[in-house]
C-alpha cells in the first residue's frame, strides 16, 4: 500500500528518519491484518478452505485406520495380546511427543513445508506397514514411526489454519475444518469396518487416498504462496521462490 511504497522511497533517497517512520507504519499495519483475519463465514467462502480440509481427511485418514485396525492387521502373523497392547501404548507415546517436534520442524521450515514432509513420509510408512507385520520388532517400529507422523498433522494443520486465515478465529476455523474431517473419517470407519474385503487391499486403498493428500499438500504451499505474492503485489510467474 501508501506505507510500503512510502518506505521504499525513503530508502531511495537516504532519508533514515522517513525511513523507520514508515517501516513503523508497514509493521503496525501488517499486525492490524494479521489480527483481523478472517471469520468462519468468510473462510467456508474460499475455496482454498476446501483444499485444507480435503488434505487433512486424506493425510490423516490412513494414522486414523491404521490405529484403529494395527492389532486386527497383524494378528494374521501375530498372536499376542500383550504385545500389541504394548505396541499401542508406546504408539500413543510417539503421537503426542511427535507434535512438538513437528511444531518445532515447522517453526524451523515454515508451517506447508513441514506438512509437505508430513504428508510424504507418511505414505512410504504405510507401504512398508503392509510388509512390516510379520516379526514383533519390525511391527513395533512402523506402528511408532507412523503414530508419530500421524500426530503430526493435529500439530500442522491448526497452524496451517491460522496462517492461511489469520489467528484471531483459528479456533473456530480449525474446529470446523476438524468437524468435516472427523465427521468423514467416522463414515469410512463405518464403511470400513462392515465391508468383507481383506485388510490389505484396503491398506492399499487407504495408502491411494493418502498419495491424494500429499498432491493437495503440495498444491496447498503453492497456493498459500501464490497469494502471498498477490497480496504484496509481487505478481507470480511460477518461478518465484522467495516465501
Amino acid at each position: 500500500g501508501g506505507s510500503e511504497e512510502e518506505s521504499l522511497l525513503a530508502v531511495a533517497d537516504g532519508d533514515a528518519a522517513s525511513g523507520d517512520k514508515a517501516e513503523k507504519a508497514k509493521a503496525g499495519g501488517e499486525e492490524k491484518d494479521e489480527l483481523a483475519g478472517k471469520t468462519t463465514s468468510e473462510m467456508i467462502r474460499d475455496p482454498l478452505s476446501f483444499v485444507l480440509m480435503s488434505s487433512l481427511f486424506c493425510t490423516a485418514v490412513g494414522g486414523m485406520y491404521m490405529s484403529a485396525t494395527y492389532k486386527s492387521f497383524g494378528e494374521e502373523h501375530l498372536k499376542s495380546d500383550v504385545f500389541f497392547a504394548t505396541v499401542g501404548s508406546a504408539g500413543a507415546v510417539f503421537n503426542g511427543g511427535c507434535r512438538v517436534l513437528w511444531g518445532m520442524l515447522a517453526d524451523r521450515i515454515g508451517v506447508f513445508e513441514a506438512m509437505m514432509v508430513n504428508a510424504s513420509v507418511f505414505p512410504v510408512l504405510f507401504f512398508v506397514y503392509n510388509f512390516a507385520v510379520k516379526y514383533e520388532w519390525s511391527t513395533m517400529i512402523i506402528v511408532c514411526l507412523m503414530f508419530g507422523v500421524y500426530g503430526g498433522n493435529y500439530a500442522l494443520y491448526p497452524a496451517a489454519t491460522a496462517k492461511l486465515y489469520g489467528p484471531l478465529h483459528a479456533g473456530s476455523n480449525y474446529g470446523n475444518i476438524f468437524t468435516l474431517y472427523g465427521c468423514l473419517t467416522a463414515f469410512i470407519m463405518y464403511i470400513l469396518g462392515t465391508t468383507t474385503i481383506e485388510y490389505l487391499s484396503i491398506n492399499y486403498l487407504i495408502l491411494g487416498c493418502n498419495l491424494v493428500g500429499t498432491g493437495l499438500v503440495f498444491f496447498l504451499r503453492r497456493a498459500y504462496r501464490r497469494r502471498v505474492l498477490a497480496e504484496a503485489g509481487g505478481g507470480w510467474d511460477g518461478r518465484n521462490q522467495t516465501f
